[in-house]
């Protein structure tokens, strides 16, 4: 999972919100526009641990499951260091966007094509 923002983008995150819960987990948050990172979540390795105060990246550890009714946020924390009102667009430094992308694997291939996009 990793996200896709512009240089007005100060902090970027995911989350995950279980059916029936009322807290979220967070997938990840990072905060370098220009190199994003990349988190994967598995058994094999340990993401860093997000550290808002240090601006240190970093995000859950573990397999994430999904099951129906579970829901998934993303959000940006944009400050506008312009001189233009920021409109969604592929501008670096005049433009904004709050992208989050990220691929999964199912137990079986059973379940047909799958999109998710919000425009």
């Amino acid at each position: 999972m990793t996200g896709h923002v512009h240089a007005n983008t100060l902090r970027y995150n995911a989350t995950m919100q279980r059916a029936g819960e009322s807290s979220e987990t967070i997938l990840f948050e990072d905060y370098d526009w220009h190199e994003p990172s990349e988190f994967r979540f598995t058994r094999a390795l340990d993401n860093p641990v997000p550290n808002a105060e240090a601006k240190i990246s970093g995000g859950y550890s573990g397999v994430v499951t999904a099951k129906a009714g579970d829901q998934f946020f993303w959000e940006c924390e944009i400050f506008n260091q312009a001189d233009v009102n920021l409109t969604f667009s592929n501008k670096v430094y005049d433009g904004e966007m709050c992208n989050v992308f990220g691929f999964y694997t199912m137990e079986t291939n059973t379940g047909g094509p799958w999109l998710c996009a919000f425009f």
